[in-house]
């Protein structure tokens, strides 16, 4: 399944990202996202409701949104990754790269997508057998470092 989700945002060319304690809110934008042709779409863990609010967009997933890839982000440590794995996360996004959330999403078998900002962060991504990463934070790079590090 990795692969397909790594094909999925090679295609949409966009991972669309957030977080709102509204369930109902929450629910809105994935429907919004799914409409107009997302189909991988990372929550992130940024709130009291986060977990609750993921769980139940599982749920629904499975008879309103078909096909959509659903992933957690900001996930900091190997007990937070187990909560999200444990409620069906599709993939799982960090802000850094953490050798222990490494090694657990190998032995779990679920997409891990760490959060890089160094080439030697990257390459230790690589080295641990991940293929895809978020470059993090992006906000304070261009596009000439993006393709540096290509």
């Amino acid at each position: 399944m990795s692969s397909t989700i790594i094909q999925k945002i090679k295609g949409q060319k966009i991972v669309p990202l957030f977080y709102n304690e509204s369930f109902e809110v929450s629910k809105s934008i994935v429907e919004s996202l799914y409409k107009a042709g997302i189909r991988v779409v990372e929550y992130t863990n940024r709130g009291a409701s986060a977990l609750q609010n993921f769980r139940k967009l599982k749920e629904l997933s499975a008879t309103e949104f078909p096909e959509l890839f659903l992933g957690i982000g900001t996930v900091k440590n190997v007990a937070e990754m187990n909560e999200y794995v444990n409620a069906g996360a599709d993939f799982i996004i960090t802000p850094v790269i953490d050798e222990s959330i490494v090694k657990n999403a190998s032995e779990r078998n679920i997409l891990l997508i760490p959060g890089c900002f160094t080439p030697s962060e990257i390459n230790l991504a690589y080295q641990n057998g991940l293929r895809m990463v978020k470059i993090f934070p992006a906000d304070v790079v261009g596009k000439k470092y993006i393709r540096s590090i290509r």
